[in-house]
């Protein structure tokens, strides 16, 4: 079993759901999980997961799902995220009423992550982009000192 230790920076509004998808996703996700907790087809030590939660739109919206975006390192100065792409290559939605996403394709190292949602209808109309959640993750330990020395004073 892996720890995580997460530091959560001052968001007023992050972003979350489960995995949702027929069967042959949950199957190929599954795998995808066995092959990285053995190191087999990736050189990354692994995943990690993060749970993105936010409030609800307004039922006048008529919502009919959320679309997440992430990316990482300086989330601030980063310009647009690029959307999450699920193990097909199709962009991460949740369907409404859910306001919960867990991101199960985290990279299991050091850094920090940053997640944006938008709303969209049933006539496919996207709404503008949530304010910018993040996170830093501080999963592996840092490298062990060197060249340690005692001298007589």
């Amino acid at each position: 079993m892996k720890w995580v230790r997460a530091k959560f920076t001052n968001q007023p509004l992050g972003t979350a759901i489960d995995l949702v998808g027929v069967l042959g996703a949950t199957i190929i996700f599954l795998v995808t999980l066995l092959m990285l907790s053995v190191g087999i087809g990736h050189a990354q030590t692994g995943t990690t997961s993060l749970t993105l939660t936010w409030d609800a739109n307004p039922t006048t919206d008529q919502v009919v799902g959320y679309r997440i975006f992430r990316g990482t390192l300086d989330c601030a100065a980063q310009g647009p995220l690029q959307p999450l792409n699920d193990l097909f290559g199709s962009q991460v939605t949740v369907l409404s009423p859910s306001t919960t996403y867990k991101d199960n394709s985290v990279p299991a190292i050091n850094g920090r992550y940053c997640y944006e949602i938008t709303a969209y209808n049933a006539g496919n109309l996207e709404s503008g982009r949530s304010n910018r959640a993040s996170i830093d993750l501080f999963i592996n330990p840092p490298s062990a000192p060197q060249n340690l020395r005692v001298a007589i004073p």
